[in-house]
């Protein structure tokens, strides 16, 4: 169903899985939207009760996928990407009528700490670098 995500529901939780490791889970604007759609969904979801957010190898979230900014009409314009990507997926989790906790699993930089920081609880070991 989805590419740069994986989404498991278990026991009343969404664990909802940013799925670029080779590129420490940096969102390009499919990832972005793929992430907003899962989390509404979970949210309007009567069997789930709490959404799990993390990142799969050694990072939760690097940010914005640099590679994503190269080419295309809208690609150098910052304003756009933040009004029609970044915004909307910190106001999905903002929004999100149940409690979203970002498991962060290793590096978290640029937009990747805004994500984290959106949601209602971080648990993230000592290694952890932000």
């Amino acid at each position: 169903m989805y590419e740069y995500i994986k989404v498991e529901n278990n026991d009343g939780i969404a664990k909802i899985t940013i799925n670029r490791p080779d590129v420490y889970n940096a969102l390009n604007r499919a990832s972005k939207l793929e992430l907003i759609q899962a989390i509404s969904e979970a949210s309007h979801d009567n069997s789930i009760n709490v959404i799990l957010l993390t990142g799969e190898g050694k990072a939760f979230c690097s940010g914005q996928d640099l590679n994503d900014r190269k080419g295309g009409e809208t690609s150098s314009d910052l304003g756009n990407t933040l009004k029609t990507e970044w915004n909307p997926l910190v106001n999905a989790i903002r929004l999100s009528h149940k409690i979203v906790v970002a498991a962060i699993n290793g590096v978290t930089a640029g937009a990747g700490i805004s994500v984290a920081m959106a949601c209602d609880l971080i648990i993230a070991p000592p290694r952890t670098r932000f």
